[in-house]
């Protein structure tokens, strides 16, 4: 276990195996938009349909829609909360692996806090 610098939370490394789904924040919503940078969520949305036609198997096809609730989660939370439903939002892995592998990164990506690269950077 180990806690980053910039925050309080904890980091454990886990077996993506075991990973179902991702508590979905704001903070990870400002990373996927910095990883579409200029991409626009409808051209992100149908390269993600060109990956399920081609591996229907292993990756999703997703609206630019859902990719915009994503962008912004604190409306859908919102939401959540004026129908009585918890304001959690989860996001499968699966959904993250496509977009990211669409975004051409890695979804590790949206995990990395700036003192985990500078630590990474200093350990190699």
């Amino acid at each position: 276990m180990s806690t980053s610098a910039d925050s309080k939370n904890e980091a454990y490394m886990i077996d993506i195996k075991y990973i179902a789904a991702i508590k979905w924040d704001e903070e990870l919503a400002d990373k996927l938009k910095n990883l579409r940078g200029k991409i626009s969520r409808q051209a992100l949305a149908d390269k993600t349909k060109e990956l399920n036609e081609q591996y229907p198997d292993k990756y999703l096809k997703i609206t630019w829609q859902y990719i915009q609730q994503l962008e912004t989660p604190k409306y859908e939370m919102k939401r959540r909360k004026s129908k009585g439903y918890s304001e959690t939002i989860e996001v499968s892995l699966d959904v993250l692996t496509t977009l990211c592998y669409a975004l051409g990164c890695d979804v590790m990506d949206l995990f990395m806090s700036k003192a985990y690269v500078a630590l990474a950077g200093r350990l190699s």
